[in-house]
């Protein structure tokens, strides 16, 4: 059955149901480890830089390999790119959930972005395959960005109601049973697809460059926000390299993976710059907040996870609202009040500890999610609009990247101060002798010490964490501040 039959009949909508869940597990995957890193780091007690490789490298591979897999799928076949790809998630999926040690999960969370990167363009290639009219075509897309979003914000609360029940590992598990379903029924409507000829095939090399360039950034940043060490200097400076030749063999050929040409539109790099900010900060924030509520507050991951309902509960309702307001006001004035208003929440997080009060915590995460919410609308609406109609398809891969590498750089950069910060603050009450790095390594160092010394050590790390997250949180609020006035000047008027 080729594509264009199945764009006649009901069966395309079905189609469209069965692609749009493929994309539920990637995005569920992408949040749903912030609830279960304090489970995680009791159970498999990684250190502080392996926590954060957990943690990002999915976002930060997702990002790289998406730019050669659009490609790849046009060389081998849509259809077989998805199935591969479900064929590895599932797989990657096991092994991450009986990982018996740090370096074997993050080995995993490396197969599982591998997966990922495979689904994601192959279900929205299908889709502009399948659905020929462009009304149609826009609703089929809205659908699956739908599901998308609402996988990443249902990703914290699914993890709060498994880790109520099981171990770690059943937040890669729920995975399997996705991919078992739609695998068969999948290889069963999907169409085949012509693969395109040699002479077509674009060069895969530069998302090599681009992607090695992203983890050795990455790699820097993480090992120089504690220790100063000359061959992480080397390996960011070769990242940087490799960026800079990837961006340069992209602006110059004719038909690029990833067309960075766009950014020559002043609109286009303000939206850029948009979505990656608010993600970058969203990522890192996040981690610190569900680490203080179960760590130092002593919630269950079901009770963190309902605590952090509020911001993407208002994300959700407000992303819609901005874009009507973006219509009366202008993507410049409502993307600054966006980032002004959660940037604000952060800073009233940290200054004033109002995570302990639980109204006082409702509202301001209620403001946080919904200023990131229209700053996202606000973002695309800048991209698009500064983007020519025909090359809309090249402005959505640059947003759909933007969006994953600042989800991974948050988590790096803000992750490695939440640690520098905790072991500062643990040296200076005196735990140097301790051994270093996360408070789940304090907590179950404290779990195997006698009284009072075990008592001592675990409202130490407490105190100690608490201190970090505020510094943490208000860092966020003053990235989002400086974020709102650079964009204030950025963004044109007229947008």
């Amino acid at each position: 059955m080729t594509a264009t039959a199945m764009a006649v009949g009901r069966r395309r909508w079905l189609l469209l149901g069965l692609l749009s869940a493929a994309m539920l597990p990637i995005a569920i995957d992408s949040t749903i480890l912030y609830i279960a890193a304090p489970s995680l780091a009791a159970g498999l007690q990684p250190s502080a830089r392996e926590l954060l490789w957990i943690l990002d490298l999915y976002s930060l591979l997702l990002a790289g390999l998406v730019i050669a897999t659009g490609p790849l799928g046009d060389i081998v076949g849509h259809r077989r790119l998805l199935l591969a790809g479900l064929l590895l998630f599932g797989m990657a999926s096991l092994a991450a959930a009986s990982a018996p040690s740090p370096a074997l999960l993050i080995a995993a969370r490396g197969l599982l972005a591998c997966g990922g990167a495979m689904i994601v363009p192959a279900t929205l290639s299908i889709i502009r395959q399948v659905f020929v009219s462009d009304k149609e075509r826009a609703i089929a897309i809205g659908v699956w960005g739908g599901v998308a979003s609402g996988g990443t914000a249902l990703g914290p609360l699914v993890g709060g109601v498994l880790l109520e029940h099981f171990w770690w590992g059943s937040v890669f598990l729920i995975n399997l049973p996705v991919v078992a379903v739609l695998m068969p029924l999948l290889a069963r409507y999907l169409g085949r697809h012509a693969p395109l000829g040699p002479a077509q095939r674009p060069p895969l090399w530069p998302a090599i460059l681009g992607i090695a360039g992203v983890i050795g950034l990455a790699y820097a940043l993480k090992v120089l926000a504690t220790e100063p060490d000359a061959p992480a200097v080397l390996v960011g400076i070769a990242g940087l390299a490799f960026l800079g030749v990837f961006a340069r063999s992209q602006w110059r050929d004719p038909n690029p993976l990833l067309d960075l040409r766009l950014l020559a539109a002043r609109p286009v790099v303000a939206g850029a710059l948009a979505a990656f900010l608010p993600f970058l900060v969203l990522a890192g924030f996040e981690l610190a907040l569900a680490q203080q509520l179960q760590s130092v507050m002593g919630l269950s991951p079901l009770a963190a996870a309902w605590f952090l309902l509020p911001m993407p509960l208002s994300a959700l309702v407000m992303g819609p609202l901005g874009g009507r307001l973006i219509g009366q006001f202008g993507a410049r004035a409502i993307l600054a009040a966006a980032l002004v208003t959660a940037g604000g929440g952060y800073l009233a997080l940290g200054a004033y500890d109002l995570v302990q009060v639980l109204w006082a915590a409702v509202l301001t995460l209620t403001a946080i999610g919904g200023g990131h919410g229209v700053a996202m609308m606000a973002a695309s609406h800048a991209i698009m609009s500064g983007a020519p109609p025909a090359r809309a398809g090249s402005a959505a891969s640059i947003e759909s990247v933007v969006f994953e590498l600042g989800t991974g750089f948050g988590i790096a950069i803000f992750g490695s101060l939440l640690g520098a910060m905790f072991l500062q603050r643990m040296g200076g009450a005196g735990g140097a002798t301790l051994p270093p790095g996360t408070i789940g390594e304090a907590l179950a160092a404290a779990a195997s010490m006698e009284e009072p010394a075990a008592t001592m050590l675990r409202e130490g790390a407490r105190r100690a964490f608490a201190a970090a997250f505020d510094v943490s949180a208000m860092t966020a609020g003053a990235t989002m501040l400086a974020g709102a006035a650079l964009l204030f000047r950025l963004t044109p008027k007229r947008t």
